[in-house]
């Protein structure tokens, strides 16, 4: 950090391959970015020099890279390695995927926050308790596997639509554990940053659902067709900053396809996102009562890891009756557990 402490954050895009499409989100991405958080820096990464910006003033920087012949996180990962010889004024600098959308104009404030934070390096994590990635943040999961031949179980796989990273010598030391487990493979990048979070020791943060929202799947080797879909619970006071790709269509008619207004509309209270099949509308759950009946059928445990505590400033007789549905549907998840 510069002299008087402030942080200088930054926020990254890639976008390779010459595809328009794909330059089109991340620009796109960009300008929604800038117009709602104008002091972040941005810098787009591409392997296009004739790439035709468009609103240029909304891009602060342009770094070329070569052209990669395959898909892959590794030009990803290499760039933000030494991002710091590049960018050395980026205190905390989150990497985006081209397809995220901006809801709020706190990303900086969000960014600054976890450069105080105890974590190097942050992200939303996935719940998948299947193989090959054994993994889920819930403890309902931990604590009723049994481990078997040595099979280990994990609690923070990254879901790297959304890296933040703070510039320091133990977040070099992880990258390029990462990069070596990555090994330049064109596969998989979320495991081998799992691996390496866990082989290093590294302070990785979990980002919550209010900063960086991204949709999980409900068991899928249970539920291989249509499974459900879902967020973890975004806290009561608390708009969403960023959300990971989505469907459009099955935004509520009301909404328009804006997916911010629609997940940000009553941000005092606690919610999260939910669709049980693709051809669903989402919607949102704000009680535990609300959890219970859309997972009931299929995992109702989740509900009973969140904390669905709503922003009042008084005690009325609407709270004492949501206290009243609270304590009768905790009763309900406790007789889900002995089930």
């Amino acid at each position: 950090m510069r002299a008087g402490g402030a942080v200088r954050t930054c926020a990254v895009l890639f976008v390779y391959g010459r595809i328009p499409r794909y330059e089109n989100e991340a620009l796109r991405t960009i300008i929604r970015l800038k117009d709602l958080n104008p002091t972040v820096r941005t810098i787009l990464v591409t392997d296009n020099k004739k790439i035709t910006l468009g609103h240029a003033d909304k891009v602060n920087d342009v770094h070329l890279i070569s052209t990669q012949r395959k898909k892959s996180w590794f030009p990803r990962l290499m760039f933000i390695k030494h991002m710091s010889r590049h960018y050395p004024d980026c205190d905390v600098t989150m990497a985006l995927d081209s397809h995220v959308t901006i809801c709020s104009g706190n990303l900086k404030d969000r960014l600054a926050d976890f450069s105080v934070s105890e974590g190097l390096l942050g992200a939303n994590v996935e719940h998948a308790p299947y193989r090959p990635y054994l993994s889920s943040p819930f403890d309902f999961v931990h604590s009723n596997l049994t481990l078997t031949n040595g099979t280990k179980w994990h609690r923070h796989l990254p879901h790297n639509f959304g890296i933040v990273f703070a510039r320091d010598n133990k977040t070099d030391s992880l990258l390029q554990t990462w990069k070596v487990l990555l090994n330049g493979g064109t596969g998989d990048d979320q495991m081998p940053l799992m691996k390496a979070i866990e082989k290093t020791n590294f302070p990785f943060r979990r980002l919550g659902e209010e900063f960086a929202m991204g949709l999980k799947s409900v068991n899928k080797s249970k539920y291989r067709e249509n499974h459900p879909r879902f967020t973890y619970l975004v806290p009561a006071g608390n708009p969403v900053t960023l959300i990971h790709s989505y469907d459009p269509l099955a935004v509520p008619p009301r909404f328009e396809g804006d997916i911010c207004a629609f997940v940000n509309e009553e941000a005092t209270r606690p919610r999260m996102l939910w669709q049980e099949t693709a051809k669903d509308d989402y919607r949102l759950l704000y009680t535990l009562e609300d959890c219970l009946a859309a997972l009931g059928a299929f995992e109702p445990r989740i509900c009973g890891e969140f904390e669905w505590k709503e922003v009042s400033t008084k005690l009325d007789r609407k709270n004492e009756s949501n206290s009243e549905a609270l304590a009768k549907a905790k009763a309900e998840l406790e007789s889900y557990k002995h089930q």
